[in-house]
């Protein structure tokens, strides 16, 4: 869908689209949403055929949104009053949330009315839908209009001076833009799947970092349940023999080590610890 656009830039940025009949297609707005994310937006409702703003002289993000669709730019000669964009977004108040996208709308329908007479003339022809739709698209971008209708009706090669060689130009900038947007929206897909993949494998090596965590806990805990009961068997065979003290007991308590336990079990048991 050809679409004429309109944006109110600045801290919240206005979306309005129209197609290219003059009805609104949808409008939206984001603060701070800066110029990727409008075009991001942009390209997600249709292909823009002309960019439009309220104010003079056209803010740099309109210019950098134009230049980024190659497509050119409508601005009005004055700064349009408040009660004119009043009156002139009465019939869709409703579906404009905010005066961000009102501004927008206005923008747009300013941008759609200096062609109007133009495109009406399109419209009496015998075309499909489909094909007025190009034709006012190419009319937007500077084709005179017997070569816009031309290029849509693919009629007979007509003589030099009915295609301009700037009019081929065009068309061949025209294609080679389409297809720069297309390979920048295959890379952004596959950073996103990179992304998604990796947030993945993340995932999961946490999940298996969990879990042999959770299984190094348990065979810890249940070591330190077995030296436990040992030590309290030794506790009971050396208590009454006068072998230990209670601080050397506490300490083994503390710092639970079978081997050592042992050890010091055998050797109050030994012929020599008797004497």
């Amino acid at each position: 869908m050809y679409l004429i656009v309109g944006i109110d830039p600045g801290t919240t940025i206005g979306i309005a689209a129209l197609d290219l009949n003059g009805n609104l297609i949808t409008a939206t707005s984001g603060k701070e949403m800066g110029k990727e994310e409008a075009v991001r937006n942009i390209t997600e409702i249709g292909i823009p055929s002309l960019i439009a703003c309220d104010v003079t002289p056209i803010p740099g993000t309109v210019l950098k949104i134009a230049a980024y669709f190659n497509v050119p730019v409508s601005a009005p000669k004055r700064e349009l009053r408040e009660e004119d964009k009043v009156r002139e977004s009465a019939g869709v108040k409703g579906r404009l949330l905010n005066n961000h996208e009102r501004d927008a709308y206005v923008a747009a329908l300013r941008g759609y009315k200096e062609h109007a007479n133009r495109f009406r003339h399109i419209d009496t022809l015998e075309m499909t839908a489909g094909e007025r739709d190009k034709a006012k698209h190419l009319l937007l971008n500077g084709y005179s209009l017997s070569n816009a209708l031309l290029l849509v009706t693919g009629g007979p090669i007509p003589s030099k001076e009915k295609i301009e060689e700037t009019d081929l130009r065009k068309v061949v900038e025209s294609l080679s833009l389409e297809n720069s947007n297309l390979k920048k929206s295959i890379a952004r897909m596959a950073a996103e799947r990179e992304l998604l993949i990796r947030k993945i494998d993340l995932l999961e090596k946490g999940v298996e970092e969990r879990v042999r965590r959770d299984e190094g806990i348990q065979r810890r805990d249940r070591t330190i349940y077995a030296l436990r009961k040992t030590l309290d068997a030794l506790n009971k065979n050396i208590q009454g023999k006068g072998k230990w003290k209670k601080e050397q007991l506490k300490t083994f308590s503390n710092n639970v080590d079978l081997e050592k336990i042992i050890g010091e079990y055998r050797k109050t048991k030994s012929p020599s610890s008797r004497a």
